[in-house]
């Protein structure tokens, strides 16, 4: 990946990242500087000067630990550098411990394989926190499988620390031990009362409608059933009040909860105090404890429902064709690799732990509430299931054009990412 890099950064055009400018390869160009490009910049300069606040939504974890090794003497690139590399070779080690619980050494070892191969993994090598994340939620959920509590506890709590999508660990984690509490559960008993079965209904004709409305539905006929688009966004919170209600009471019925209140609920309810602590220091500095979640309008995000970017994205690509050269493209892959992450969230359900599809069904999803899916890519790359599920593929042929394809996809991103171009 080294030798890609350099090769890319030697021969093509970089980009200059603040005036857009196009130049061709020079001595001035610095190689190691060039792994930090992009959110990288932005890890150096909380490091260098201290937080502003557009870069709130970078969680504290990993330039902290920039600063300490900087305090010691570290270039600043070098720190992170040296913090992500160590993080991979962590990766790497729980996700091997942490699939030999459940299966054989050869599916452990494809699963490393899968991850070193994956069109985003270059990410692992850059000052970004990628590499930090997974290091630190494999490590969580293999001392939370080897009844090591504390020790799960504390690492779920460097997962919130470093990216917002540690509440997913924290949820997988917490989940896991509440659902040790229902082991006669089943599917059906989630529509076995009336009220259940109508939210599900409820939910359901609704998705179907929405999708109605923004695909199929020609324009001539948007007046006939446009007021039901209006009454869908209008009675949201009812269906997130109604959901809340009939969860509650399914909770009740089926959870003795003097058996589940008990240390090991309370010590990774502990590793949600970042955040406080996190809001606590933006309201400090910036008078804005929910800065991390309000300057998202800074990266073009904002608040919408799950399916409006999916929406969004196929409405996009019908307008102006999927093989139009351009934007398309990247339009294209973001939403074929969280299609694809949809059809492994399925497979998880029946071949992984709850716990593992807990976190991946919620990583998957907590990207789309910001109306779009740039970067899923990205965000994919720290799924750790993934690459269980690309483990267990046994198939030769599957798993040579897996190989070939992931390899050339890689290979072009790390090229355009160190020319300074937006990847994802």
């Amino acid at each position: 990946m080294l030798f890609i890099a350099f090769f890319g950064l030697s021969t093509l055009p970089s980009r200059n990242g603040i005036t857009d400018e196009l130049f061709l390869p020079s001595p001035e160009i610095s190689y190691w500087f060039r792994w930090s490009n992009w959110d990288g910049g932005h890890f150096r300069g909380i490091v260098e000067n201290g937080y502003l606040p557009q870069q709130t939504v970078f969680f504290p974890l990993y330039p902290l630990l920039m600063k300490i090794l900087n305090i010691v003497g570290l270039d600043i690139t070098f720190a992170g550098l040296l913090i992500s590399h160590l993080s991979l070779i962590a990766s790497l080690f729980f996700l091997y411990k942490l699939t030999i619980l459940d299966f054989p050494e050869k599916v452990a070892k494809r699963a490393i394989f899968a991850l070193l191969i994956f069109p985003t993994s270059f990410y692992l090598g850059t000052v970004y926190s990628e590499s930090l994340f997974l290091a630190v939620t494999l490590a969580c959920f293999y001392f939370a499988r080897t009844q090591k509590t504390v020790l799960s506890s504390f690492f779920a709590a460097a997962s919130v620390a470093t990216r917002l999508a540690g509440l997913a660990t924290f949820a997988a984690i917490l989940g896991d031990h509440l659902l040790k509490e229902l082991k006669n559960f089943k599917i059906p008993l989630l529509w076995q009362t009336k009220l259940r079965r109508l939210l599900i209904y409820f939910i359901t004709c609704s998705i179907v409608i929405k999708i109605i409305l923004e695909l199929i539905l020609p324009l001539k006929l948007f007046l006939l059933l446009g007021s039901l688009d209006s009454i869908l966004q209008i009675i949201f919170f009812a269906i997130i009040f109604t959901f809340t209600l009939v969860f509650a009471e399914f909770l009740f019925k089926n959870i003795n909860f003097r058996k589940i209140l008990t240390l090991k609920t309370f010590l990774p309810c502990l590793s949600l105090l970042p955040v406080p602590l996190y809001m606590l220091f933006q309201q400090a500095l910036f008078q804005n404890p929910l800065g991390f979640l309000i300057n998202e309008t800074n990266w073009n995000r904002h608040f919408s429902l799950p399916w409006e970017p999916i929406l969004g994205y196929l409405n996009h690509l019908k307008s102006v064709g999927i093989f139009q050269i351009g934007n398309p493209a990247r339009v294209f892959t973001e939403l074929a690799f969280f299609i694809g992450g949809v059809f492994g969230f399925i497979f998880s359900l029946y071949k992984l732990k709850p716990a593992y599809s807990i976190f991946y069904g919620l990583s998957l999803i907590l990207p789309t509430f910001s109306n779009t899916l740039i970067a899923m890519p990205r965000y994919m790359l720290t799924i750790f299931p993934i690459f269980i599920l690309l483990g267990l593929i046994e198939n030769e042929f599957l798993q040579k054009i897996g190989i070939i394809f992931s390899v050339l996809l890689l290979s072009a991103y790390t090229m355009l990412f160190m020319g300074w171009y937006w990847v994802t």
